[in-house]
């Protein structure tokens, strides 16, 4: 899964294609979910996680 992840990236990079990175992100889903679910479960995590940049929705 990895190097199919990589492979996407790359093609990404060099073409620009949307598709491929949006692949890259679904396939990254179940890891990008146990980071913030660990990082919610620290709260006081939370606050040093979050740029003060950072629009709120």
């Amino acid at each position: 899964m990895r190097r199919r992840l990589d492979r996407l990236f790359d093609t990404y990079r060099r073409t620009g294609d949307p598709r491929a990175l949006a692949e890259v992100f679904d396939g990254c889903t179940g890891d990008l979910y146990r980071l913030a679910h660990h990082r919610r479960r620290r709260s006081w995590a939370i606050g040093s996680s979050i740029p003060t940049w950072a629009p709120s929705c």
